[in-house]
């Protein structure tokens, strides 16, 4: 293959003309041009950018907001082992909230417990956009979201 004069060719730099600062090109006639496509497409890359970010920012809060309502859960649990050693049973969300030494606090109005003697359900809707329901039982003290249909005991609902 043969090179040609035109692929060997080369720019010299006094073809190009001498450097100018951004604000000399901006004042220029000659110095700025874009498109009308350009403009279009800097726009929507910018509003693509915005939307991914906002995305990503809810999706955070939620996740959030689930970790929360389960974490109201592990509260409630380590409430009925505290209520549990002193009464040798098991308590509502008001038997464990009340009384002059009370096993937890009352920290969200989004929990429902029911309670046995040798058995409880504790619930808790997440506050976030999709607004899953969580659940607890003495025999399953992991978090989920069907409701447990443990034997006895009627779970909460929301």
């Amino acid at each position: 293959m043969k090179a040609t004069s035109d692929v060997t060719d080369v720019i010299t730099p006094a073809e190009i003309g001498e450097f100018q600062g951004a604000s000399a090109v901006l004042r220029s006639k000659n110095g700025f041009a874009a498109s009308l496509m350009e403009v279009v497409g800097a726009i929507l890359l910018g509003v693509i950018l915005l939307g991914g970010t906002g995305v990503a920012i809810g999706a955070a809060i939620n996740s959030g907001r689930d970790g929360q309502a389960k974490s109201s859960l592990d509260a409630v649990k380590s409430a009925q082992i505290v209520q549990q050693s002193k009464t040798q049973a098991y308590g509502t969300y008001e038997a464990l909230t009340t009384g002059a030494d009370p096993a937890m606090t009352k920290t969200a109005e989004n929990i429902k417990v029911n309670a046995t003697a040798t058995n409880y359900c504790a619930g808790v809707k997440s506050t976030s956009l999709t607004g899953p329901t969580y659940w607890i039982t003495a025999r399953n003290a992991t978090p989920v979201e069907t409701m447990p249909t443990d034997a006895g005991l009627a779970c909460p609902t929301f």
